[in-house]
């Protein structure tokens, strides 16, 4: 597996981040707010917001270097190809990386295992719900 963390793995256009928001599923985790949705293009990619709310602009990239690492190196729990868009909340700055790992790895893992269920599963998406509303 390549741990390496390419241009490609970056989600920064604003239709995609549109997309993941409107059509992903939302997971609360104690430091990050987490937007998941599969994607078709058989590599992850992570999308990050950390506002001003949570400090300086040294403190904001640090966040962000915290998260874009974290994402490289637990790139294998994603068995799945997906965008990942991570909120900070303002709470992140009091984590370190172990604390910060762990929350990430749960929140995957949780995802992983509900697209792994839903896969097998012959209901409609809330995206086909809303393509198809003449059949309801």
């Amino acid at each position: 597996m390549n741990f390496k963390f390419y241009k490609e793995n970056h989600l920064r256009k604003k239709k995609d981040f549109e997309k993941v928001y409107n059509e992903g599923r939302q997971i609360n985790g104690k430091y990050f707010i987490c937007f998941i949705l599969k994607n078709d293009l058989n590599l992850p990619r992570l999308g990050l917001t950390v506002s001003k709310k949570i400090g300086q602009a040294v403190i904001r990239n640090r966040v962000k270097r915290l998260l874009r690492e974290i994402f490289r190196l637990n790139k294998r729990l994603l068995k799945e190809p997906v965008d990942i868009i991570i909120n900070a909340k303002k709470n992140i700055i009091e984590a370190d990386f172990q604390k910060l790992s762990k929350s990430y790895q749960y929140v995957v893992n949780a995802e992983m295992r509900s697209i792994k269920r839903n896969a097998h599963c012959a209901f409609p998406t809330k995206a086909e719900l809303n393509n198809n509303e003449e059949i309801l």
